[in-house]
């Protein structure tokens, strides 16, 4: 038996995130079974790794997933949603809900991964479900693996599912309800809202949740000044996928501090012009041996052809290990001739289009009302 202590700092170069160490167990290859029991998740979360991931989302199509989410709070009705939907997309999927009728809170945050070989893995720790908890939180857990007979704490497992099979049941309108109340408290704990939301009116109550969610799961680093490092890159066409942001590997091993196709993550969030905020986005960093290019994708200006003239910039703010801000800027938009004279005066990292690494001081000098430093 194996048994590994780690701690989740954002701050650490050394760190290895929760959600990376899924990924890593999941990258085994003979995985057959996860399940979890977690004390609440957004479903924000639920989409970014079960459908956005390509490593967990291909499991997610052959293995099976068991898990048991609490409904003491944070989890809302938009949550419940998004794992019915898993459940009727993904054979192997299959959700339940803690009703609690005992305790002050449901709070477990453990999962369990049964493999072909015969080696079972237990991750524990204090990181719930969600994108915070998986990611950007200083988080603590442990890793104890082995077979069953090593493990054989393991029927703890069991006898807590036996024990409240009249609690842990399929996600019906009760539990839907009680989600509902969570998004209520929660809006008018964070003053999203002063008044009673109204159960029917889907439209106003699916906005308030996407604003819960996006407080839970924002970063706090996301919201602080410090001097932080940064990167300005041009922006190559790559065949008109150009999304798909290509970087060379000096600038994958110094600014992003990644290995292409591993189980590491970069952590991207984007900031617009007007300073809102866009999706969380969790890429891997993918090397393609054809054209010997590093390549991290990113959401912005899904709506925009690339270019005639001039290559767009994308600039990012680190605010973590591997977590990052950004923002992608066209040739027309205003900052755009500032940082395009930046790069020109200064040496480019690696080869290929022009890549500067600078400090969040060096920015607010070349552009004083950035949105990534106010």
């Amino acid at each position: 038996m194996d048994f590994q202590f780690k701690i989740q700092d954002p701050s650490n170069p050394n760190t290895t995130y929760i959600l990376e160490e899924i990924i890593r167990l999941i990258q085994k290859g003979d995985l057959k079974r996860w399940r979890g029991i977690y004390s609440w998740t957004t479903g924000k979360t639920l989409s970014k790794v079960f459908i956005e991931d390509p490593d967990v989302n291909t499991f997610l199509k052959s293995g099976n997933v068991d898990l048991v989410i609490g409904l003491d709070a944070i989890t809302t009705d938009y949550a419940l949603t998004e794992l019915l939907k898993l459940n009727a997309d993904y054979a192997g999927f299959s959700p339940k809900v803690f009703h609690n009728d005992i305790c002050d809170l449901f709070h477990p945050k453990i999962s369990h991964f049964e493999f072909e070989s015969g080696e079972h893995i237990l991750l524990v720790g204090s990181g719930n479900f969600t994108l915070t908890g998986l990611q950007t939180n200083i988080e603590a857990y442990t890793i104890t693996s082995g077979t069953l007979d090593e493990i054989s704490s393991l029927s703890v497992w069991e006898d807590f599912l036996a024990f409240h099979s009249e609690r842990i049941r399929a996600i019906d309108e009760d539990a839907i309800e009680k989600a509902k109340k969570n998004r209520i408290r929660f809006a008018r704990k964070k003053k999203i809202v002063e008044a009673e939301i109204d159960a029917e009116e889907e439209v106003e109550a699916q906005a308030v949740q996407e604003e819960v969610e996006e407080i839970i799961d924002t970063p706090v680093a996301a919201r602080l000044g410090d001097k932080s490092r940064i990167l300005i890159s041009q922006v190559p066409a790559a065949g008109g996928r150009w999304r798909q942001i290509h970087y060379n590997a000096a600038v994958i091993e110094q600014f992003f501090q990644a290995q292409a196709n591993s189980h590491q993550r970069i952590f991207l969030k984007e900031v617009r012009l007007d300073g809102s905020l866009g999706p969380d986005e969790v890429r891997p960093v993918v090397y393609s041996n054809s054209n010997k290019n590093y390549k991290i994708e990113v959401s912005s200006h899904l709506e925009s052809n690339y270019p005639k003239d001039g290559k767009p910039i994308i600039v990012l703010r680190e605010v973590g290990v591997r977590n990052f801000l950004y923002m992608l800027i066209m040739p027309d938009e205003q900052p755009y001739n500032s940082l395009i004279s930046f790069l020109n005066e200064n040496e480019s990292l690696g080869k290929g289009v022009k890549r500067v690494i600078t400090d969040s001081v060096h920015l607010r000098d070349i552009w004083q009302d950035c949105p990534l430093v106010d």
